[in-house]
């Protein structure tokens, strides 16, 4: 789930909350993410946080 999007410049920051940090479909959700921004041509970082239910 997308908890957060920060925009400054050229950089985007995004947010996602998992149910757990181990997750195994984690890298394939980041990088689905990160494919996505780059078409944008900018920068992007992701931060996971755990979420709490």
């Amino acid at each position: 789930m997308i908890k957060d999007i920060a925009i400054k410049d050229n950089k985007i920051i995004l947010t996602m909350a998992l149910p757990f940090l181990g997750i195994l479909i984690r890298d394939y959700l980041v990088h689905s993410v990160q494919e996505a921004v780059m078409k944008l041509e900018a920068e992007i970082e992701v931060k996971l946080k755990e979420k709490c239910l």
